[in-house]
């Protein structure tokens, strides 16, 4: 019932291969994935939900925090990702 990326489709075997490459990932770099991620996606949802606020509703306060609250979460994910390539 939950996602198993070691899962085959059909088989129910695990691919060794890649099973081997995610557990060589260093824990910095997969917890910098995450971060990244989490930060893109709360960037991308909160400027998407903000602009709407303002264009369907008229809400310039709300939606105009939350537009910037995403822009600000899109800046901090450039500058980690930025900084992780140094």
């Amino acid at each position: 019932m939950f996602f198993d990326p070691f899962e085959e489709e059909h088989g129910g075997e695990r691919d060794p291969q890649l099973q081997q490459s995610i557990q060589s990932i260093s824990t910095e770099t997969l917890q910098q994935f995450i971060l990244l991620a989490v930060l893109v996606q709360v960037g991308l949802f909160a400027i998407s939900i903000g602009l709407l606020l303002v264009g369907f509703r008229g809400e310039l306060v709300l939606g105009g925090a939350l537009a910037c609250v995403g822009v600000v979460a899109l800046v901090v994910a450039v500058v980690v990702y930025r900084r992780r390539g140094d």
